[in-house]
């Protein structure tokens, strides 16, 4: 059975490309909302880094050429310097009337494999929501253990 998938197009959005910052934009500010709920700026900070260049962002183009069509989106942010063997992958975000159907883990493990075989890398480390099951169930198949727990505050 066919879902459709199969002809997306895998996309690197870049920086300079007003559109692209716009879908950036767009889909942090999702991101947060659902994830996120009690932060509603924490998008600003996700976007900062990619228009600065710190943080790559991939995407899944519905229609092949047009960035407008995005449904889901992977960041990766790798490290500097000695540490630029290490990165950090988030957010990962698929739109909700695109979720189920295998497009996270298509672009998380392009953007994982990406990593190891073009830029030299060794560890990627990601943050997940202990309570969403179907993430950590993807993040888990796809290689990732649980190493910690992590505890934040909010000032």
């Amino acid at each position: 059975a066919s879902t459709g998938n199969e002809q997306m197009q895998m996309y690197q959005l870049n920086k300079d490309r007003p559109e692209d910052v716009q879908v950036v934009s767009d889909m942090s500010a999702a991101f947060t909302k659902e994830a996120l709920p009690h932060d509603q700026n924490a998008w600003r900070g996700m976007a900062s880094s990619f228009e600065t260049g710190r943080r790559k962002i991939f995407t899944l183009l519905k229609t092949p050429g047009d960035v407008s069509s995005a449904v889901c989106f992977v960041g990766i942010w790798q490290l500097a310097g000695e540490f630029q063997h290490l990165a950090r992958v988030g957010p990962v975000y698929t739109d909700s009337h695109h979720r189920r159907q295998g497009l996270s883990r298509k672009l998380v493990a392009h953007v994982c494999k990406t990593f190891f075989t073009e830029n030299g890398g060794k560890v990627i480390s990601l943050y997940a929501d202990a309570d969403y099951g179907a993430s950590n169930a993807l993040y888990i198949s796809l290689g990732f253990k649980q190493v910690d727990k992590a505890c934040i505050v909010d000032w």
